[in-house]
């Protein structure tokens, strides 16, 4: 089942026709832009959507406190969630062949490892079993605010029970597609780990 689960979120990427699904660089709804058109940057940003959408919410978690995490919930009023309502609208509807027996912590979690592959990734292993959260209440300013440096950074990274060699590999996953209008600074894009 999970591979025909995959092939339904692969097929959301030629379905693209040049449409961008998160508004950043441009500005706008059309395609075109850099690289070799508009098709491979709506395909782009959709990649890069999934695979945000999946760690915001898997990026909640704290070891601490031993709650948040992949759990179907995200605050989508956060600034940082921004531009992750049109993933969501995106995937909704191939969720909806497939929520009888799938929590959504489970499809966000298959979407962005399948979007990871899409993009030449590694092959990543996938478990059922996540379980949605009723509500999001300990989410709020879990994830990253690069605005406050790399030891801020870190210090998130750390508390998710994750490395640095973790978090070079998570900051990686910004180089897909172009960040959201919607994320109030660019200037963190990339985040840099040298002291300021």
């Amino acid at each position: 089942m999970q591979q025909t689960v995959q092939e339904s979120l692969l097929a959301l990427l030629p379905a693209a026709n040049g449409r961008k699904i998160l508004q950043g660089g441009g500005g706008g709804g059309g395609g075109g832009g850099r690289g070799n058109g508009g098709n491979e940057r709506a395909r782009g940003d959709i990649l890069a959507g999934v695979v945000r959408l999946a760690f915001h919410d898997a990026g909640t978690f704290s070891t601490a406190a031993g709650n948040g995490g992949m759990d179907g919930c995200l605050l989508w009023e956060e600034a940082d969630n921004g531009g992750l309502p049109d993933v969501r609208d995106l995937l909704a509807p191939v969720y909806e062949d497939y929520n009888t027996w799938m929590s959504l912590a489970d499809f966000w979690a298959l979407a962005g490892i399948t979007m990871v592959e899409a993009a030449g990734g590694p092959t990543i292993p996938f478990q059922y079993g996540r379980v949605d959260a009723a509500s999001c209440t300990t989410d709020a300013g879990r994830l990253p605010d690069a605005e406050q440096g790399h030891a801020h950074v870190l210090e998130v990274f750390s508390r998710m029970g994750l490395s640095v060699r973790d978090l070079v590999a998570l900051m990686g996953a910004h180089t897909l597609g172009t960040p959201p209008q919607a994320v109030p600074s660019q200037s963190h894009w990339p985040v840099s780990l040298e002291s300021e």
